[in-house]
Protein backbone atom coordinates (compact mmCIF):
# COMPACT_ATOMS: atom_id res chain seq x y z
CA UNK A 1 0.00 0.00 0.00
CA UNK A 2 2.86 2.34 0.90
CA UNK A 3 4.73 2.02 -2.42
CA UNK A 4 1.37 2.34 -4.28
CA UNK A 5 1.07 6.01 -1.94
CA UNK A 6 4.39 6.87 -3.04
CA UNK A 7 3.91 6.07 -6.68
CA UNK A 8 0.61 7.79 -6.96
CA UNK A 9 2.80 11.37 -5.09
CA UNK A 10 5.23 10.92 -7.53
CA UNK A 11 2.97 11.06 -10.47
CA UNK A 12 0.95 13.91 -9.26
CA UNK A 13 4.13 15.89 -8.39
CA UNK A 14 5.90 15.36 -12.05
CA UNK A 15 1.83 15.84 -13.50
CA UNK A 16 1.99 19.52 -11.58
CA UNK A 17 4.85 20.38 -12.45
CA UNK A 18 3.95 20.78 -16.12
CA UNK A 19 6.63 17.54 -16.87
CA UNK A 20 6.08 14.46 -19.77
CA UNK A 21 7.86 11.58 -19.54
CA UNK A 22 7.57 9.42 -22.54
CA UNK A 23 8.30 5.92 -21.90
CA UNK A 24 8.49 4.64 -25.19
CA UNK A 25 11.77 3.26 -26.82
CA UNK A 26 12.90 5.55 -29.39
CA UNK A 27 15.93 6.88 -31.89
CA UNK A 28 18.13 9.93 -32.16
CA UNK A 29 20.60 10.45 -34.93
CA UNK A 30 24.78 9.75 -33.50
CA UNK A 31 26.08 10.67 -36.69
CA UNK A 32 24.90 10.82 -40.15
CA UNK A 33 26.49 9.30 -43.18
CA UNK A 34 29.25 10.73 -44.60
CA UNK A 35 31.61 10.52 -47.21
CA UNK A 36 35.11 12.26 -47.82
CA UNK A 37 38.71 11.30 -49.34
CA UNK A 38 41.71 12.17 -47.22
CA UNK A 39 44.33 13.78 -49.75
CA UNK A 40 47.82 14.92 -49.07
CA UNK A 41 49.17 18.69 -50.47
CA UNK A 42 49.95 17.40 -53.80
CA UNK A 43 46.20 15.54 -54.37
CA UNK A 44 48.01 12.67 -53.80
CA UNK A 45 44.83 9.81 -52.03
CA UNK A 46 46.41 8.48 -48.88
CA UNK A 47 45.50 5.09 -48.20
CA UNK A 48 45.26 3.50 -44.70
CA UNK A 49 44.16 7.11 -43.11
CA UNK A 50 42.14 6.25 -39.96
CA UNK A 51 39.18 7.95 -39.53
CA UNK A 52 37.22 9.10 -36.55
CA UNK A 53 34.09 11.01 -35.63
CA UNK A 54 34.75 12.68 -32.20
CA UNK A 55 31.72 12.67 -30.23
CA UNK A 56 30.87 14.31 -26.89
CA UNK A 57 28.77 12.67 -24.04
CA UNK A 58 24.63 13.87 -24.16
CA UNK A 59 24.65 14.53 -20.83
CA UNK A 60 26.96 16.99 -21.51
CA UNK A 61 26.00 19.35 -24.02
CA UNK A 62 25.47 22.63 -22.47
CA UNK A 63 29.06 23.28 -22.79
CA UNK A 64 29.94 22.54 -19.56
CA UNK A 65 32.02 19.39 -18.12
CA UNK A 66 32.53 18.19 -21.99
CA UNK A 67 33.59 14.69 -22.11
CA UNK A 68 34.57 13.63 -25.67
CA UNK A 69 33.91 9.98 -26.37
CA UNK A 70 35.25 8.38 -29.72
CA UNK A 71 32.36 7.72 -32.25
CA UNK A 72 32.41 6.04 -35.69
CA UNK A 73 35.24 4.84 -37.04
CA UNK A 74 36.83 3.69 -40.25
CA UNK A 75 39.85 3.56 -42.71
CA UNK A 76 41.12 5.22 -46.08
CA UNK A 77 40.95 2.74 -48.99
CA UNK A 78 43.40 2.70 -52.00
CA UNK A 79 42.11 5.62 -53.42
CA UNK A 80 41.51 7.54 -50.43
CA UNK A 81 38.17 7.11 -50.01
CA UNK A 82 36.26 6.33 -46.95
CA UNK A 83 32.89 6.09 -46.03
CA UNK A 84 30.51 6.74 -42.93
CA UNK A 85 27.22 4.66 -42.08
CA UNK A 86 24.71 6.80 -40.16
CA UNK A 87 24.35 5.81 -36.46
CA UNK A 88 21.69 6.15 -33.88
CA UNK A 89 21.17 6.07 -29.80
CA UNK A 90 18.46 3.95 -28.63
CA UNK A 91 16.50 5.75 -26.06
CA UNK A 92 14.24 3.84 -23.55
CA UNK A 93 12.18 7.72 -22.46
CA UNK A 94 11.88 10.76 -23.10
CA UNK A 95 11.44 13.05 -20.44
CA UNK A 96 10.29 16.92 -20.87
CA UNK A 97 9.74 20.02 -18.87
CA UNK A 98 9.44 23.87 -19.33
CA UNK A 99 13.22 24.67 -18.96
CA UNK A 100 14.82 21.60 -20.44
CA UNK A 101 14.19 17.74 -22.10
CA UNK A 102 16.67 14.69 -22.20
CA UNK A 103 16.76 11.41 -23.83
CA UNK A 104 17.53 8.34 -21.05
CA UNK A 105 19.66 6.76 -21.29
CA UNK A 106 21.73 9.78 -23.02
CA UNK A 107 23.93 8.15 -25.91
CA UNK A 108 26.21 10.18 -27.33
CA UNK A 109 26.62 13.11 -30.57
CA UNK A 110 28.92 13.96 -33.20
CA UNK A 111 30.46 17.52 -32.51
CA UNK A 112 31.43 17.83 -36.36
CA UNK A 113 34.75 17.25 -36.15
CA UNK A 114 36.46 14.40 -37.86
CA UNK A 115 39.67 12.96 -36.33
CA UNK A 116 42.20 11.83 -39.42
CA UNK A 117 45.90 9.86 -38.42
CA UNK A 118 47.74 7.92 -39.92
CA UNK A 119 51.94 7.14 -39.50
CA UNK A 120 53.21 9.24 -42.36
CA UNK A 121 51.43 12.38 -41.74
CA UNK A 122 49.84 14.40 -38.92
CA UNK A 123 47.25 13.92 -36.99
CA UNK A 124 44.50 16.63 -37.88
CA UNK A 125 40.65 17.04 -36.80
CA UNK A 126 38.54 19.01 -38.94
CA UNK A 127 35.80 21.20 -38.73
CA UNK A 128 33.01 20.21 -40.76
CA UNK A 129 30.45 23.10 -42.00
CA UNK A 130 26.48 22.79 -41.19
CA UNK A 131 25.96 23.65 -44.73
CA UNK A 132 27.78 19.74 -45.66
CA UNK A 133 26.06 16.73 -44.88
CA UNK A 134 26.41 13.65 -46.57
CA UNK A 135 29.77 14.05 -49.27
CA UNK A 136 32.42 15.88 -46.76
CA UNK A 137 34.73 16.48 -49.88
CA UNK A 138 38.23 16.04 -49.45
CA UNK A 139 40.28 16.12 -46.36
CA UNK A 140 44.38 17.31 -46.80
CA UNK A 141 46.47 16.11 -44.35
CA UNK A 142 50.29 17.57 -44.22
CA UNK A 143 53.27 14.68 -44.63
CA UNK A 144 55.33 14.53 -41.58
CA UNK A 145 58.78 16.17 -41.74
CA UNK A 146 62.03 14.31 -40.58
CA UNK A 147 64.10 17.16 -38.83
CA UNK A 148 67.96 16.40 -39.60
CA UNK A 149 70.84 18.12 -37.41
CA UNK A 150 74.37 18.60 -39.10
Amino acid sequence: MKIRLLLSCAFLAVFQSACVIIPVPHPTERSPALQGRVIDAKNNPVQGAQIELVNENAHCRDGFNRLLVAGAQTTTGNDGSFNLWPRYNVHLLYYINLSFDFHWPGGSYWTRQVKVSGENFNSKTFRIDKSKSGNIGDLVVTPNQSVTRD
